[in-house]
């Protein structure tokens, strides 16, 4: 008995030390692997590259690494990409694009370096056809190793992003599937990529992209494009026909509170007993249903397709003192007060010939594309057998059970339809300005040309939008001002929206902003908007980036502005001295230092000191402001004789400007010179 204890005992021992020596070796190995990343020999860190590759999840092994060890890694395999070896090297870079990367920016400006070797990549013509089959194997994967690892949203959101930088119009396809997945990252980043591919005009790209944009831009109208879905839960597979389970769109016109008439806000504070009494009448049909639930009567439902539909004239919107019929074909569009309550009358049939249909859903879709029906199975991400719900709206679905159980036929002995039935649902819009700062921030991150309108409309002082909606265009314009997809036309579009009602906007942030786009297009017809600005404005940040842009616009254009920018103010005169650029603006800056102004004295010095010529400089050193006469000491030209005039200047009450003129002596002076001279310095004339 001892000596199986001992055995196992020692067993133990065994086992411990093995276990030790497993860890201590592997973790030499990884430490020269680690090590070898960062060789000098390009040969060696490609090898480490390899075997990093190699591992069983190498992913999860850079994932621990720091940003250095990665990026030797991705630079190694970005370097060897000829011959056999491409193929290979350029997989495990999308691989690593896709898995590996950070989060994604919303710009075409990237930081991430894998994302940044794999467009390196794509730009090689020898290797631009393998980076597209790279990306479209990822984009449409799905498996249930992707699911479980997490990382499947991210993955195809990446692939999509980099078919779109890269241009590989063989992705229109994908993207379009894309545009219908269950992720809004994913559907962001399609949406983005067919915007900057070049797809011909009508294409099915163009058309895919306009349906994802068309709800958004008509939410900054105040208009919602909704739908009427119904949704079996998989009980009608075999429906005969797919698209009378929706219907839409139609639009429902939302005014804001103070948009709303107080005929319109007396209504919106009765809406709620309107809808109990078309609550108590839908009761009473309940009733009658239920009555018909007691009977016990079976049917054995007939096999083959059904045909679920929602009926004839569609819906019916209804509310206090309006009702549309059919809005989807009416030319009367309804018209709510935000939080004011809408009811929607949603009849439905079955035709059969198939079995019954029981326990559905009724929903409706505001704001978004038009929906998936439960037999329109989404093409990734979701499981077989999972409720095919459409995540897409812009606000969540208003939805409803109808357990009311819908026959092929009419039954024998009964007083009402069998194959018919109305369900009502109720629904109010109460965060229209969350919506459209929703849809506005989406509209930002596709920066399509598209929206330019719609985000001018939302600039507009006149329809009393807040600043949180202006803020959100301004950066939109200026997303699809810096896009290189945008073409010069666009770009002279926005940059008349900036300068007519960016510029004029109430509140600062966004004329800061209006400005700053306008530096971006350097557009020469926005300069007298620009100078109108610096005039009139109050906040000194949008006078500081107005400044810039005007120093930014054409060189013709800037001068002739300048003057009169001279003559103003001096809280106008401050920001002329950042427009001086050349040596044709010296005679003008010469005119700002003769203003006497100190303050304005000093910014002249400071930007555009260099291009003054060492007289005015030297006129400078006789101002009765230390600080000026310190900027002209530095400014003074490395000419032998300007050491004549800096050796009185040691002399100045001003221990700044001794300082400068003992180190503009020293960069001027040789010390054998000084010595034959006797200019030798004393440490006692510097004090």
């Amino acid at each position: 008995m001892g000596k199986g204890w001992r055995y196992f005992f020692y067993t133990l021992v065994a086992l411990a030390i093995g276990s030790i020596a497993w860890i201590t070796i592997s973790y030499v190995l990884t430490d020269r692997l680690i090590r070898a990343t960062g060789d000098e020999d390009l040969a060696v860190r490609q090898r480490a590259a390899h075997r990093v590759m190699g591992r069983r999840k190498p992913i999860e092994f850079l994932e621990t690494q720091p940003q250095t060890v990665r990026n030797n890694v991705i630079w190694a395999l970005e370097a060897e990409t000829e011959g056999d070896a491409a193929e290979r090297n350029v997989d495990w870079l999308a691989e690593i694009a896709c898995d590996l990367s950070g989060d994604l920016p919303t710009g075409e400006a990237d930081t991430d370096t894998g994302r940044l070797a794999f467009q390196r990549l794509a730009a090689r013509p020898e290797l631009a056809q393998l980076c597209t089959e790279a990306l479209l194997e990822r984009i449409g994967e799905v498996t249930d190793a992707v699911l479980k690892k997490g990382r499947f949203m991210h993955r195809r959101a990446v692939a999509a992003r980099l078919i779109g930088l890269t241009g590989a119009a063989e992705g229109e396809t994908a993207l379009i599937k894309a545009l219908r997945d269950e992720y809004e990252l994913v559907r962001q980043q399609a949406a983005t990529a067919l915007a900057r591919l070049e797809l011909p005009e009508g294409s099915a790209g163009q058309q895919a992209l306009t349906d994802y944009l068309t709800p958004l831009l008509h939410i900054l109208e105040g208009e919602y494009a909704c739908y009427v879905r119904l949704d079996s839960e998989g009980r009608v597979r075999s429906n005969a026909d797919r698209e009378p389970l929706i219907y839409g769109p139609f639009y429902v016109r939302v005014k804001t509170q103070g948009e709303a008439t107080a005929e319109d806000l007396a209504r919106q504070r009765d809406s709620a007993s309107f809808i109990q009494e078309q609550e108590q009448r839908r009761i009473a049909q309940s009733q009658a249903n239920l009555d018909q639930s007691k009977s016990g009567r079976v049917v054995r439902p007939v096999q083959g397709g059904t045909s679920l539909a929602i009926e004839g004239a569609g819906v019916t919107l209804n509310r206090r003192g309006k009702t549309v019929v059919d809005p989807m074909h009416s030319t009367e569009i309804m018209d709510v007060v935000e939080g004011e309550l809408l009811n929607i009358i949603v009849p439905m049939v079955n035709e059969g010939p198939g079995d019954l249909v029981t326990d559905f859903f009724v929903a409706v879709h505001a704001g978004s594309p038009r929906p998936r029906n439960n037999l329109d199975r989404p093409v990734s991400g979701e499981f077989e057998g999972e409720r095919a719900r459409d995540h897409r709206a812009l606000i969540a679905p208003f939805e409803m059970r109808h357990n009311r159980a819908l026959y092929h036929a009419d039954l024998p002995d009964t007083d009402f339809d069998d194959r018919r039935d109305t369900t009502e649902l109720t629904i109010h819009f109460d965060s229209v300005e969350a919506d459209r700062i929703e849809a506005l921030k989406r509209l930002v991150n596709v920066g399509d040309p598209s929206a330019i309108d719609a985000l001018g409309h939302a600039l507009d002082n006149n329809n009393e939008i807040s600043y949180t909606v202006a803020r959100q265009a301004v950066t939109g314009l200026q997303r699809i001002l810096e896009a290189s997809h945008t073409d010069p036309a666009d770009r002279e579009r926005i940059a008349q929206i900036l300068a007519t009602d960016g510029l004029h906007n109430t509140d600062a942030v966004v004329r800061c902003a209006a400005a700053e786009g306008l530096y971006v297009a350097g557009d020469a017809d926005s300069g007298q908007a620009l100078l109108d600005v610096l005039v009139r404005e109050t906040d000194p940040t949008v006078r500081l980036v107005a400044a810039r842009a005007i120093a930014g616009l054409p060189d013709g254009v800037r001068r002739a502005l300048l003057p009169r920018l001279a003559s103003a103010d001096p809280a106008v005169q401050l920001t002329v001295p950042r427009m001086l650029t050349s040596p044709a603006d010296v005679p003008l800056a010469k005119q700002l230092l003769a203003e006497g102004n100190p303050v304005l004295s000093r910014e002249v010095l400071r930007t555009t000191g260099r291009l003054l010529d060492n007289e005015t400089l030297r006129a400078q050193l006789t101002s009765a402001d230390s600080p000026t006469r310190a900027l002209a000491v530095e400014a003074l030209r490395t000419e032998p004789q300007a050491a004549s005039v800096l050796l009185p200047v040691l002399d100045d009450p001003s221990g700044d400007v001794r300082a400068a003129a003992a180190e503009a002596l020293g960069r001027l002076l040789q010390p054998k010179k000084v010595v034959r001279k006797r200019h030798k310095l004393r440490i006692d004339r510097i004090r």
